[in-house]
């Protein structure tokens, strides 16, 4: 029995040790692939890099605050393949066709 315990002991030890590189990233919540956004010159330029499915793949988007595109003419993106957090703002005066909103 005693030599059981000690084997399951070393085994999560040896878990523990295995797996501690990975805790600081999980604990930080971070994505080394994550871009925040907080302007509208911001997101026009995220829009632009999307032109391609693998800019995107596997990037996360938060948005920091709320966005108003008005005035920025055609904004659209083309492609996204990733995660886009909106964190409870909005992105007002976009249009999903391309065509920039007046309001």
């Amino acid at each position: 029995m005693r030599n059981q315990l000690r084997r399951l002991s070393a085994l999560g030890i040896a878990v523990l040790l295995m797996a501690a590189p990975l805790v600081p990233a999980l604990a930080a919540g971070t994505n080394p692939r994550t871009i925040h956004i907080t302007s509208a010159s911001e997101f026009k330029a995220f829009a632009k890099d999307c032109a391609t499915n693998t800019y995107s793949q596997g990037l996360t988007v938060i948005l920091d605050q709320d966005i108003d595109l008005s005035g920025y003419g055609s904004v659209s993106v083309p492609v996204f393949c990733g995660t886009f957090d909106g964190n409870h703002h909005a992105i007002t005066g976009y249009d999903s066709r391309g065509k920039g909103s007046d309001r």
